[in-house]
C-alpha cells in the first residue's frame, strides 16, 4: 500500500526503495536524523547498504543524551526514515 505521499506504507517496502535510491542516484550515506526538545539536530550517518536494516527497525539514539528526561539505563529512543524527505 503506498502513503499519501506515494511512498510505500511499510517498512521493508520502504527499505527497499531506499535501498534502490541509493544504487540509482549513487548514494554512499544516509544521514537518520531528529530534533530534540531543545530543537537540536541528533544525527547518525548509515552506509547505503544498511538502510534497508534501519528502515525496519529503526536507527537507535540514546534518550538521556537527547536531554529526555530518562537516564542511561532507560531504552533507546528510534528514528525511523521518511523516505519522502530525499
Amino acid at each position: 500500500a503506498l502513503t499519501r505521499s506515494g511512498m510505500p506504507g511499510n517498512s521493508v517496502a520502504v527499505g527497499k526503495v531506499l535501498a534502490q535510491t541509493a544504487r540509482e542516484q549513487g548514494y554512499k550515506h544516509f544521514l537518520v536524523s531528529f530534533v530534540d526538545l531543545f530543537g537540536v539536530q541528533r544525527a547518525k550517518l548509515v552506509p547505503a547498504v544498511a538502510i534497508g536494516e534501519i528502515a525496519t527497525s529503526g536507527a537507535g539514539f540514546a534518550g538521556f543524551a537527547a536531554h529526555f528526561d530518562v537516564t542511561p539505563a532507560d531504552g533507546d529512543v528510534v528514528a525511523v526514515p521518511d523516505p519522502a524527505s530525499l
